[in-house]
């Protein structure tokens, strides 16, 4: 699954936008995930890691697998803002952290896991980067 780049919409973004259904679906993540929306994290979380993750894990128990897995691809140019590739390691460090308790850094090249969500198949998060 890939992770579209552009604007970052975190929890709480999208939660404060009464018109939008993804108040709905913030809460069932949230909830799957056993988050606390009170902890001063959690609302600052990135809804497409969230997302993301739930597809994987939903796809991977309909085709029966034992283990999921999320590659996060970075690619990196000239035009490449580094404070923003800073902002978003920092993001799904933050995330991995929030949801599974993971306390290291995803770098490029690694893979983080196994990690467990309810009855879900083995969660693993990697990191892959292309230099252009």
């Amino acid at each position: 699954m890939m992770l579209a780049g552009g604007c970052p919409r975190t929890v709480a973004t999208l939660a404060s936008n009464p018109r939008s259904k993804a108040l709905a679906r913030i809460e069932e993540l949230i909830d799957r995930f056993g988050l606390d929306f009170q902890q001063w994290h959690v609302p600052q979380l990135r809804y497409q890691l969230l997302t993301a993750t739930a597809a994987v894990l939903e796809e991977a128990k309909r085709r029966a697998s034992e283990r999921a897995i999320l590659i996060v691809y970075e690619f990196v140019t000239p035009l490449t803002d580094p404070g923003k590739r800073e902002r978003n390691a920092a993001d799904l460090d933050r995330f991995l952290n929030a949801a599974f308790g993971y306390d290291g850094q995803l770098t490029p090249g690694s893979v983080a896991g196994p990690f467990r969500v309810e009855t879900a198949p083995s969660q693993y998060d990697g990191k892959v980067q292309t230099v252009f």
